[in-house]
Protein backbone atom coordinates (compact mmCIF):
# COMPACT_ATOMS: atom_id res chain seq x y z
CA UNK A 1 0.00 0.00 0.00
CA UNK A 2 1.21 3.33 -0.94
CA UNK A 3 0.54 6.63 1.84
CA UNK A 4 -2.96 7.36 0.40
CA UNK A 5 -4.01 3.78 0.54
CA UNK A 6 -3.52 3.10 -3.02
CA UNK A 7 -2.56 -1.16 -3.21
CA UNK A 8 0.84 -1.58 -5.13
CA UNK A 9 0.39 -4.29 -7.49
CA UNK A 10 3.79 -6.60 -8.27
CA UNK A 11 5.75 -5.39 -5.51
CA UNK A 12 8.43 -8.13 -4.23
CA UNK A 13 8.10 -8.70 -0.53
CA UNK A 14 10.97 -11.26 0.83
CA UNK A 15 10.00 -13.63 3.47
CA UNK A 16 12.68 -14.85 5.92
CA UNK A 17 12.07 -16.69 8.91
CA UNK A 18 14.65 -16.33 11.94
CA UNK A 19 17.02 -18.82 13.31
CA UNK A 20 14.68 -22.51 13.99
CA UNK A 21 11.22 -20.25 13.19
CA UNK A 22 10.48 -23.21 10.08
CA UNK A 23 10.30 -22.84 6.66
CA UNK A 24 8.60 -20.57 4.19
CA UNK A 25 7.50 -21.15 0.68
CA UNK A 26 7.69 -19.15 -1.39
CA UNK A 27 10.39 -17.08 -0.06
CA UNK A 28 9.40 -13.94 -2.20
CA UNK A 29 5.91 -13.25 -3.28
CA UNK A 30 4.71 -10.09 -4.99
CA UNK A 31 1.55 -7.84 -4.31
CA UNK A 32 -1.74 -9.02 -5.81
CA UNK A 33 -4.04 -6.10 -6.90
CA UNK A 34 -5.39 -5.89 -3.43
CA UNK A 35 -1.69 -5.09 -2.07
CA UNK A 36 -0.96 -8.40 -0.35
CA UNK A 37 1.56 -11.13 -0.88
CA UNK A 38 1.17 -14.54 0.70
CA UNK A 39 3.53 -17.55 1.57
CA UNK A 40 2.97 -20.22 3.27
CA UNK A 41 5.29 -20.88 6.98
CA UNK A 42 5.33 -23.74 8.06
CA UNK A 43 7.01 -22.75 12.21
CA UNK A 44 10.24 -24.77 13.32
CA UNK A 45 9.43 -27.88 15.74
CA UNK A 46 10.78 -25.86 19.14
CA UNK A 47 8.99 -24.34 21.36
CA UNK A 48 8.98 -20.55 22.18
CA UNK A 49 8.36 -17.31 20.11
CA UNK A 50 9.25 -17.58 16.15
CA UNK A 51 9.41 -14.71 13.86
CA UNK A 52 9.35 -14.36 10.44
CA UNK A 53 10.07 -11.15 8.77
CA UNK A 54 8.47 -9.92 6.11
CA UNK A 55 10.69 -7.12 4.01
CA UNK A 56 10.17 -4.62 0.97
CA UNK A 57 12.82 -2.65 -0.17
CA UNK A 58 13.37 -0.11 2.86
CA UNK A 59 10.71 -1.76 4.99
CA UNK A 60 10.21 -4.99 7.07
CA UNK A 61 7.95 -6.12 9.96
CA UNK A 62 7.98 -9.17 12.19
CA UNK A 63 4.81 -11.93 12.51
CA UNK A 64 5.42 -13.64 15.62
CA UNK A 65 4.00 -16.87 16.84
CA UNK A 66 3.99 -18.86 19.87
CA UNK A 67 4.65 -22.57 19.27
CA UNK A 68 3.61 -25.09 22.34
CA UNK A 69 4.56 -28.60 22.14
CA UNK A 70 3.02 -31.30 20.98
CA UNK A 71 0.66 -34.64 22.49
CA UNK A 72 3.67 -36.47 24.78
CA UNK A 73 4.39 -39.43 22.89
CA UNK A 74 7.63 -40.41 25.07
CA UNK A 75 8.19 -41.67 28.88
CA UNK A 76 11.90 -41.62 29.53
CA UNK A 77 13.38 -42.16 33.06
CA UNK A 78 15.07 -39.13 34.40
CA UNK A 79 16.93 -41.18 37.50
CA UNK A 80 19.15 -43.84 36.84
CA UNK A 81 18.17 -47.00 38.40
CA UNK A 82 20.30 -47.94 41.45
CA UNK A 83 22.40 -50.95 42.08
CA UNK A 84 22.16 -50.76 46.07
CA UNK A 85 20.27 -48.22 48.21
CA UNK A 86 19.94 -49.34 52.00
CA UNK A 87 16.98 -51.57 52.98
CA UNK A 88 14.37 -49.14 54.40
CA UNK A 89 15.47 -46.08 52.52
CA UNK A 90 13.98 -44.03 50.17
CA UNK A 91 14.86 -42.02 47.20
CA UNK A 92 13.43 -39.76 44.43
CA UNK A 93 12.67 -41.34 41.17
CA UNK A 94 11.82 -39.19 38.03
CA UNK A 95 10.72 -39.41 34.43
CA UNK A 96 9.96 -36.75 32.07
CA UNK A 97 7.32 -36.92 29.00
CA UNK A 98 7.90 -34.89 25.75
CA UNK A 99 6.63 -34.86 22.17
CA UNK A 100 7.75 -36.42 19.07
CA UNK A 101 10.38 -33.03 18.73
CA UNK A 102 11.94 -33.66 22.35
CA UNK A 103 9.63 -30.65 23.81
CA UNK A 104 9.10 -31.38 27.68
CA UNK A 105 4.84 -31.60 28.05
CA UNK A 106 3.31 -30.74 31.20
CA UNK A 107 0.09 -31.72 32.24
CA UNK A 108 0.59 -35.59 31.81
CA UNK A 109 -0.63 -38.01 33.96
CA UNK A 110 1.44 -41.11 35.72
CA UNK A 111 0.74 -43.64 37.47
CA UNK A 112 3.31 -45.26 39.15
CA UNK A 113 3.35 -49.53 41.35
CA UNK A 114 5.94 -51.05 42.87
CA UNK A 115 6.95 -54.61 42.70
CA UNK A 116 7.46 -54.27 46.88
CA UNK A 117 8.18 -51.26 48.95
CA UNK A 118 6.32 -48.34 49.64
CA UNK A 119 5.16 -45.46 47.03
CA UNK A 120 4.58 -41.71 48.38
CA UNK A 121 1.67 -41.69 45.70
CA UNK A 122 0.58 -43.61 43.20
CA UNK A 123 -0.03 -40.61 40.33
CA UNK A 124 1.76 -37.81 40.11
CA UNK A 125 1.20 -35.33 36.95
CA UNK A 126 3.97 -33.46 34.96
CA UNK A 127 4.92 -30.29 35.48
CA UNK A 128 6.36 -27.34 33.56
CA UNK A 129 9.37 -29.22 33.36
CA UNK A 130 7.48 -32.15 32.01
CA UNK A 131 8.60 -34.29 34.98
CA UNK A 132 7.27 -36.37 37.63
CA UNK A 133 8.39 -37.52 40.40
CA UNK A 134 7.75 -40.21 43.35
CA UNK A 135 9.33 -41.32 46.42
CA UNK A 136 9.70 -44.70 47.28
CA UNK A 137 11.23 -46.29 50.39
CA UNK A 138 12.66 -49.76 49.69
CA UNK A 139 11.35 -52.98 51.77
CA UNK A 140 12.83 -53.44 55.14
CA UNK A 141 14.58 -56.86 54.12
CA UNK A 142 17.22 -56.77 51.36
CA UNK A 143 16.15 -57.36 47.57
CA UNK A 144 15.19 -55.99 44.26
CA UNK A 145 12.04 -54.01 43.66
CA UNK A 146 10.91 -52.53 40.26
CA UNK A 147 9.17 -49.40 40.41
CA UNK A 148 7.08 -48.55 36.90
CA UNK A 149 5.77 -45.39 35.93
CA UNK A 150 3.12 -45.63 32.99
CA UNK A 151 1.15 -43.04 30.68
CA UNK A 152 -1.64 -43.85 29.15
CA UNK A 153 -1.68 -44.46 25.23
CA UNK A 154 2.09 -44.59 24.79
CA UNK A 155 4.92 -46.17 27.33
CA UNK A 156 6.28 -47.24 30.53
CA UNK A 157 9.57 -46.31 32.32
CA UNK A 158 11.04 -48.82 34.89
CA UNK A 159 13.24 -48.49 37.57
CA UNK A 160 15.26 -51.59 39.12
CA UNK A 161 16.16 -50.79 42.88
CA UNK A 162 18.18 -52.64 45.11
CA UNK A 163 17.77 -52.75 48.75
CA UNK A 164 20.49 -54.17 50.73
Amino acid sequence: MTLNGTPVVGLAVTWTPATRSGTVSPTTSATDSAGYAVTTWIVGDTVGTQTLTASITGASANLVADVAAGPATTLTKVTADSSAVVAGASLLLTVRTTDKFGNVVSGVPVTWSSSSGALSVTSTTTGASGQAEVAFTTATTPGLATVTASVVGFGTASFKVVGM
